[in-house]
């Protein structure tokens, strides 16, 4: 029975079927791997390919799968390729602009998605091929920098529209990501200098509590996650709205 759930899984990836049993086969195959012995390489492989599958709603289910694979000591190394796969999807979808309108949310390209790959990302290092560094660090800033006009334009308005609210927190949302995987690989100065000034946007923000809390939380994980001297000092100019 396992083995037939993985052969369909497998089918309905290969063939890029957009089907709805596509997803719920992966997530069924991850629960009879935890009860019965299988070819986990196998399945490690669907899963991996169904992170660049241009069904998003597959793609997502497959992120899933990869991440339960991972938490398994002895699954994990079987799904090592699911980083560069994952970098590929930013890739699509931050770079290429290919994401489906059905899954644009507010203008943000399907953000649930984006939030799934950049934490999925946290669970390796970084990449050493310098292209992939290169193609990783290009997503992330421009996701970065996409939050900080969002902020901005959602700050400049006298009150928040129910659309420029939900498209700010989708934004932010996928920012948290992007700020914790750049601390866990301490990554370069210019993707760090952006990620701070982003925050320090938020613990300015007028309409929300809770962006202000979100922005200060980050912003102090920021200033004691780097070395850089100069990077705290210029954490520090914020102290007066901090007490405030």
């Amino acid at each position: 029975y396992a083995a037939t759930m993985v052969l369909a899984a497998s089918t309905a990836v290969s063939g890029g079927v957009r089907l709805a049993l596509s997803g719920a086969t992966l997530r069924l195959s991850h629960s009879v791997c935890r009860s019965q012995t299988i070819d986990v390489d196998a399945v490690a492989a669907v899963a991996v390919r169904g992170i660049v599958s241009k069904d998003l709603g597959l793609s997502m289910c497959s992120v899933a799968l990869v991440q339960r694979l991972l938490a398994d000591e002895d699954a994990a190394q079987s799904v090592q390729s699911a980083q560069l796969a994952a970098m590929r999807m930013l890739e699509r979808i931050i770079l290429d602009l290919t994401t489906p309108p059905d899954y644009v949310y507010y203008g943000v390209p399907c953000p649930w998605l984006q939030v799934k790959l950049v934490r999925l990302l946290q669970h390796f290092p970084p990449p050493t091929v310098p292209s992939e560094a290169e193609l990783i660090s290009t997503v992330l800033l421009k996701i970065a920098k996409a939050t900080s006009k969002v902020v901005l334009d959602a700050q400049n308005q006298s009150e928040k529209r129910s659309g420029a609210n939900n498209r700010c927190n989708c934004m932010v949302a996928v920012m948290v990501e992007v700020v914790s995987l750049a601390l866990q690989w301490n990554s370069d100065g210019v993707l760090l200098n952006t990620c701070r000034d982003v925050l320090s946007m938020l613990i300015t923000d007028k309409h929300s509590a809770n962006m202000r809390y979100l922005g200060l939380t980050l912003l102090t994980r920021l200033s004691f996650c780097t070395s850089s001297d100069l990077f705290s000092q210029q954490i520090t100019k914020h102290s007066t709205t901090i007490v405030v």
